[in-house]
C-alpha cells in the first residue's frame, strides 16, 4: 500500500552557532492549513523536539561536544510562511512511501502533540540535556 509522507527539516543551533541538522517524517501530505497550525505552535521558529517525541539533535550526535556555556534546549523549525515556499526552499518534502508506515505519526498526531504544549520550557530541557550527558538519564 502506498502512502504520502511529509518530511520536515529542523536544526539545533548552539549559542556559538554550531549547527546540527535533522528531519522527521509524518504520514500524509501536509496541507497549508496544517502548515499554518504548526507555525502557530512555535515560539518564533523555536520548539523543543523532546516535548513532542522527536530527538534532541544535540544529544543524538555523538561527535558533538556539549558546552554548558553555549548549549540550550531549543531547536529551530524554520518553516516559511507558506507551504509552497517551505517546499521550494527544501524545508518540507512530500513524496510517496513505498514501504510500511508503521511507527510514523500522522500529521494530525504531530499537530496534536505541538498544540498540547503550553510553552517550550528551555530550562527544563537544558537540565535534562545535562543529565543525559552526565549519563544519569
Amino acid at each position: 500500500m502506498q502512502h504520502k509522507i511529509t518530511t520536515i527539516n529542523y536544526q539545533y543551533r548552539s549559542a556559538d552557532n554550531w549547527k546540527i541538522f535533522g528531519q522527521f517524517s509524518l504520514l500524509g501530505e501536509i496541507t497549508q492549513e496544517q502548515h499554518d497550525q504548526i507555525l502557530q505552535c512555535l515560539e518564533g521558529d523555536a520548539f523543543i523536539p523532546h516535548q513532542v517525541g522527536l530527538p534532541n539533535l544535540a544529544l543524538s550526535d555523538d561527535s558533538y561536544k556539549f558546552d554548558l556555556e553555549f548549549d540550550h534546549g531549543l531547536h529551530e523549525l524554520s518553516l516559511a510562511q507558506s507551504l509552497d515556499e517551505s517546499i521550494r526552499q527544501g524545508r518540507v518534502k512530500i513524496e510517496e512511501l513505498h514501504s510500511g508506515a508503521d511507527g510514523i505519526p500522522s500529521i494530525s498526531e504531530f499537530i496534536g502533540r505541538m498544540s498540547e504544549q503550553e510553552s517550550w520550557d528551555a530550562h527544563v530541557e537544558f537540565m535534562r540535556m545535562i543529565q543525559v550527558r552526565l549519563g544519569k538519564e
